[in-house]
Formats: C-alpha cells, sequence, structure tokens
C-alpha cells in the first residue's frame, strides 16, 4: 500500500459505477464512502443500510431463530431484517417478526442501535435497530428459518449470527429485569 496521502482507497464492490448515468466513480476521501462520477459529476454516498428486529422475550426466555441462508447458515439469529423502501423501523421489525417466525408480537420499546458489517462479496455496513417485544402466540419456523428455540439468559447458543446479536441480547434481559419497558403486569 502506498504511503501516498493523495491516494485513496478504491470504490467499494457495487459502487464503482454511477447509479445516474453508468460512468466510472472516484473516491473523494481516505474510507471509500464519498464518491465522485467521473462523468456526470454527481456527489455519491456509500451509507449504512437500515435493518430492524425484534428481541422477543417470553416466559421461557428469548426467541431464537436457525438460519437457512447466508450469510451465516446455520447459526441462530435474532428475528429481524432489512428494512423496506418507505418502512419504518418498528413495522420493519414487526414484519420480520411475522416472517421469519410467523408470530405478531407487541413492541415495548426500543433498545438500540449498533453498526454491524455484513458478510459478502458487497461490503455493507449495517444499521440495526432493535426493539424489545413479546410474542402475541406461538413462533413457527419461516421460509428462512429452520427451527425456532427459547433459550434462558444463561444458555444462548455460541453460533450466534452477527457481531452485535449477544450484546444486544444481554441488554434485551436486563431492559426485562427492570420492567424498563414492560408493564407492571408482565412477569
Amino acid at each position: 500500500m502506498s504511503s501516498d496521502p493523495s491516494e485513496t482507497a478504491q470504490p467499494r464492490f457495487g459502487h464503482r459505477h454511477c447509479r445516474y448515468c453508468g460512468g466510472l466513480t472516484e473516491t473523494r476521501d481516505p474510507t471509500g464512502t464519498h464518491l465522485r462520477c467521473t462523468d456526470c459529476g454527481r456527489e455519491l454516498y456509500v451509507n449504512a443500510k437500515p435493518c430492524a428486529e425484534t428481541l422477543i422475550i417470553g416466559d421461557r426466555g428469548v426467541l431464537l431463530l436457525r438460519r437457512t441462508i447466508e450469510p451465516f447458515h446455520g447459526y441462530w439469529d435474532i428475528p429481524g431484517g432489512f428494512l423496506e423502501e418507505d418502512e419504518l423501523p418498528e413495522d420493519g421489525a414487526r414484519r420480520e417478526a411475522l416472517e421469519e417466525a410467523e408470530l405478531a408480537v407487541e413492541i415495548h420499546g426500543l433498545i438500540g442501535m449498533t453498526l454491524d458489517d455484513y458478510p459478502g462479496e458487497e461490503k455493507l455496513t449495517v444499521l440495526t435497530i432493535s426493539y424489545l417485544a413479546e410474542p402475541l402466540g406461538e413462533p413457527r419456523a419461516g421460509d428462512e428459518t429452520g427451527e425456532v428455540g427459547w433459550f434462558a439468559e444463561d444458555a444462548i447458543p455460541e453460533k450466534l449470527a452477527f457481531g452485535h446479536a449477544r450484546e444486544t441480547i444481554r441488554e434485551a434481559f436486563a431492559l426485562r429485569r427492570s420492567h424498563r419497558l414492560f408493564g407492571s403486569s408482565s412477569g
């Protein structure tokens, strides 16, 4: 790698061509996230992709799903995924719980937000918005789910998909214990 400060990173996979005219892009900063089209001159940005998830906690623990797709095929995961265009995060979290666990949920509040790398050929950064929820029924495996399971706080599987999952699960149990997001009738 050159030590010349005038050199910048190459555009990331999937961002080498302008989405407006198809011209080649060049980076405008060392991180490769601020681009300019060499043909039409438009400024382009590589931004985090928004995701939403629900940490569904019931009497038997937290609900996790075993993935049947890449990335992380075979790993346990929190129900969630990419937001649709014009979809609010809380709506996306509910939709993903229905799609992946065939389960309606009652969302009690925001746990927090994390940044994670999404593995694959195209380097993606995802901004995951995590909600604490309780189940309104019994989960079943959906199209991308091989198995559903309830896990006690001290029995979380080793193989979890995505780097933020373990800490977010820990935070969800702490919030549930404190009753800060659940009503007093939840136990």
